[in-house]
């Protein structure tokens, strides 16, 4: 999460939100914020419109509850103060993940390369 307020300010929050609560979607090929920050986060045909958007609800409900919380404040919270209030905020809330059992649960999975079973907790 380091840093996210600076993407959020760089490029919006409409756009950093989905890039990170869905991480597959992106490419890996570099892209310069001021490209990103005029590009819709993805079209889909109006017939998938709504498959689409339940199939990335579902992506983001399956994910820790406690963890997208934290992103979701901090991506926000680059609105509402000063760039230094904002990064001192968004370092306590990334030492914070570390006391909540996802974080040890995803840390876990990642090394025993498996899906995590986010315990919200």
């Amino acid at each position: 999460m380091r840093y996210l307020l600076l993407f959020a300010l760089l490029i919006g929050a409409s756009v950093t939100l989905p890039f990170v609560t869905m991480p597959e979607r992106l490419s890996g090929q570099p892209v310069a914020p001021e490209v990103v920050a005029n590009l819709p986060e993805g079209v889909v045909p109006a017939a998938e419109l709504l498959d689409d958007a339940l199939k990335t609800a579902a992506a983001i409900a399956g994910m820790s509850k406690t963890t997208t919380m934290m992103v979701k404040e901090s991506v926000n919270r680059a609105y509402e103060t000063t760039l230094a209030e904002g990064i001192l905020f968004e370092r306590r809330v990334f030492h914070a993940a570390f006391a909540t059992e996802d974080q040890k649960e995803g840390m876990a999975a990642f090394a025993d390369k498996r899906k995590a079973d986010w315990q919200d907790k």
